[in-house]
This record gives C-alpha cells, structure tokens and sequence, in this order.
C-alpha cells in the first residue's frame, strides 16, 4: 500500500495565479501543482492515488498538507504508468480508477482505468480505456463508454465482462482486489445512471482517438478474452441446463455448496487479496473440498461477490463504532457520510489518508500470532471511549477488517460494557461475519477476560475469601507478561 502523488502534464495558461500553484512534496524536483475541483476555473496538475498491487484510486479529497508525512514510491512501476497515462488524459478529466490486466501478450503491459468528464454545462460522462504500454510508451487500445445500456457481469473465470448493444469486452484484472474494484465501480456508475433522468448518451471519448494504438495485432488482443476456449461455454446465465444436468440431485446440491461457501470463506478471509486470482481460489477450494468446482463457477462467483461486498463496506458495530479495512479508511465521501471523526489503524502498513482533517491514533502491529497486542488495548480503549464522550464517531480499521482491527474492538466492548468474551465477540461477529481473530490474538483475548473477570470480583460487594481464591486462581492461571498487566490498568 502506497500513497503517490502524480504530476499532471498540460501547461498552465496565463491565466492561472501562481497562487493556486502547490509544491508537490513527492518529487524530487521543484514540481508545481495546482488542486483539481470540478468547481474551480483551473484543473489540477498533479492527482494523489491510494495504490496497491495492480489497482489505483484517487483520493476524492487529497489532504495535500499531509503528504510531506508521507513516503514516496518514485521507482514504483505502478506509479511510472500512472505517470504516462495521465500524459494522455485531459487537463480536465479525471482518471479516478485503474487496475492492471493480465498478460496476454509477451512485453505488453496492459491497464483498464475509468476516465470521467465534466463539460461545461456541468453534465458528467464517464468510460472505460483499455491502455497498452510497451517500454516507455503508452497507448489507448480500447475506449468503452459507460452509457444507459451498459451491462457488467462476472465471466466466471476471474474476469468481469462489459457490454454495450451487441459489444461485448473482457477483462481479466491481475487479482481478486482489482477485479472487484473495477467491477464495483461500474455497477455504481451504472445505479446513478439508470436513476438519472438525463440521458448520458456522448461523443466526448471521441477526443482521444489520436492516442488510439496504431497496431492492429495490439489493438486487437481488446477483443480477445483470456478464457480457454474448453472454457468458453462456461460464460452463460446461471441456471443453464449443462450445469442443472451436471449436479447429482437438489438434496446434493444444497449440501456442496453450504460447503463450499463456508470453506471459500475462510479461503478469502487467509489470503492477501490483492495477490491472488480467482484461479488460486479456485484450486485452494478444491483442495478444500476434495472435489472439481469447475461446474460451480457461477456459484463461486456470485459468493465471492458477497463476501467481497461485506469486506468493502465498513460495519456498524454501535452508532460510534464501526469496523472496516484501508478502503474505508481511504474513502472520503463514506467517512464524512458516517459522521467519522475518530480513526484508529491498526496496521504497520496502511498510512493515515487525511492526517488534517480526523483525529488519528496508530497502533503498529503486524497480523501475526506472534504479535503482542494486548498491550495496546488501554490506549485503544480511551480512543475510542473519547470519541463516544464527544459525541463523535470513530472507525477502527486494519488491512482487511478481520482480525487486528477486530480483536480491538471485542477488547473494548468487554471492557466498556462488562460482556464476557463470548457474548462480545458473537455481537461484532453478528454484525460483520467476514471476522476471524487469529489465534495468538483471541489467546489475548481469552487472558484479557481473565483479566477483566478478576477485576469485577475483586470489586465486587459479595467479595469474600472464596471469591478470593478464585481471584487468585485466574490472576495466576493467566500467561502474560508484567508488561502486560501494567498495561491493562483497570
């Protein structure tokens, strides 16, 4: 995970003020940058993205006096590419969203990004460009516009398909993250579309067919969809005849895929999701199960896209309380419209996005057995404790939302309101399933109830020599560290 800041390449006119210029911290050089707003005369030369492996989004509110805290990946490929992409897009449009493709050709590297445009009657257009890049150069292969009659869908072997009228396009991006980030996105785009009553037909992409590749063969490849043709029958609508026929009976039926959707789950909760591909899910799961998923692609795909979705929108825990991964904590619109104001990130990796503009605390912890993290849990407490007390709400994040970030929201709810482990973990586990503490955290997470339960009866009025003993009994059956202890005052 990165945050990097790329230069905009088109000159400024004479009527810019050199006011509106910013220095752009991330270069090396004296680069000067302006901030682009949608509303504002004058467009911006340089735009922040949040990267990670294969997939870019700009940041919708760049905190740009926050970015001389943050480290720079110049010698990044992704940010190179970034860099010669955004040498072909207008001053005016955006380039919100890219996630790399799989290869399909030897020495050509190939991106899908989502270009959006605002003309100057305030009307907004948004498409698909397909980009080729061959060493230092950069082409547009494929332009795709998003319009009324664009319909997304899976292909049901790790690739989304796009049509438009009789068009049809595959893209098969590099990773599960990336496939779901471009897939989520268009499915979004085409909500406000269908709930716009403007039409959005446009010639606007039409200003870029001058950076149309010139290579047919190249060009091309944008036609050609990546699935093997003993695969290609496989891109039908759930519920065709083939599959019916393939499965033994419905009782059958039913109990496969219970299996399979438990087992696919606590599948994508272990991996790194921007590393794998649905292939690597695929063949983990029928290592899992024993058997060939491939007649249960469209069921596989369909539960991928559940558990993606429960992994991309953060979890209302309490009213002041929710729970979530780096998207959420990168996602502007959603903080402002969820009240944050509080955020604790509980990662080594995930920089804080708008350092200016929220109340931070980090925790840095990595997401190993190993890792002590119950040392932490008093200073999270009173993060969260003085968000509550201040009318606010704070969201608790790791990478994922799964297990750093949700051991320490278990820590607090036992502690804040008296719940036992069992009932605090069943309550956050109700209202975000994808959870899963690893091992080495709910031993802490055992030994902090202990902790807790000792402290509730040394307090309590029935205290007395029985419950003494008791006491005593917990207080040193529990293995922790004095550090440890010293740090849970209670």
């Amino acid at each position: 995970m990165a945050l990097v800041s790329v230069q905009r390449s088109p000159s400024p006119t004479k009527s810019d003020d050199e006011s509106s210029y910013l220095f752009d911290s991330c270069d090396n050089l004296s680069v000067h940058s302006f901030r682009r707003r949608h509303s504002d005369a004058h467009r911006s030369l340089s735009d922040v993205y949040f990267t990670v492996k294969g997939t870019a989004v700009i940041l919708s509110h760049p905190d740009q006096a926050g970015l001389h805290h943050r480290s720079c990946s110049d010698d990044t490929e992704l940010k190179r590419h970034l860099q010669l992409m955004l040498n072909i897009v207008h001053p005016r449009d955006t380039m919100s969203r890219v996630v790399r493709l799989q290869s399909i050709a030897e020495n050509l590297i190939r991106y899908l990004a989502v270009i959006e445009n605002m003309n100057e009657n305030g009307h907004r257009s948004v498409a698909l460009f397909g980009f080729d890049h061959i060493g230092n150069s950069v082409t547009i292969g494929l332009i795709v516009p998003i319009i009324n009659s664009t319909k997304v869908r899976l292909d049901g072997d790790g690739g989304i398909v796009v049509e438009n009228f009789t068009d049809m396009f595959f893209f098969k991006p590099v990773s599960i993250q990336a496939m779901w980030s471009i897939f989520q996105y268009v499915h979004k785009e085409l909500a406000v579309i269908h709930t716009s009553k403007t039409s959005n037909e446009t010639v606007w992409p039409n200003e870029y067919l001058n950076f149309m590749t010139e290579d047919d063969s190249i060009r091309g490849l944008w036609l050609i969809s990546l699935a093997e043709e003993a695969q290609a029958g496989d891109i039908k609508p759930a519920g065709h005849q083939e599959v019916v026929l393939e499965r033994a009976s419905a009782s059958k039926e039913v109990h496969t895929e219970t299996l399979m959707r438990r087992e696919l789950r606590q599948i994508m909760q272990s991996v790194d999701l921007e590393e794998v591909t649905s292939s690597d899910i695929r063949e983990r799961l029928e290592e899992k199960v024993g058997f060939v998923v491939k007649p249960y692609k469209e069921f596989i795909d369909r539960e991928m896209l559940v558990i993606m979705g429960q992994l991309d929108k953060p979890s209302r825990i309490f009213d002041y309380l929710y729970l979530g991964t780096e998207w959420n904590a990168s996602n502007w619109d959603e903080l402002k419209g969820n009240r944050v104001g509080y955020i604790l990130n509980i990662t080594k990796e995930v920089d804080n996005f708008y350092p200016n503009q929220f109340v931070y605390k980090k925790i840095w912890v990595s997401d190993e057995a190993t890792t002590e993290l119950l040392i932490h849990w008093q200073k999270t407490f009173k993060f969260i404790k003085k968000a509550k007390d201040n009318g606010s709400v704070v969201l608790v994040h790791c990478k994922k939302g799964i297990s750093r970030s949700s051991s320490t929201v278990i820590a607090y709810i036992m502690k804040e309101y008296g719940w036992p482990l069992n009932a605090a973990l069943s309550h956050v586990k109700k209202r975000r399933n994808c959870i899963t503490p690893n091992e080495g955290f709910m031993e802490q997470l055992q030994t902090f109830d202990g902790i807790l339960q000792a402290s509730k009866n040394r307090h309590s009025a029935v205290f007395n020599s029985s419950s003494i003993s008791k006491s005593k009994i917990i207080a040193t059956s529990i293995t922790t560290s004095d550090t440890h202890l010293k740090a849970c005052w209670l």
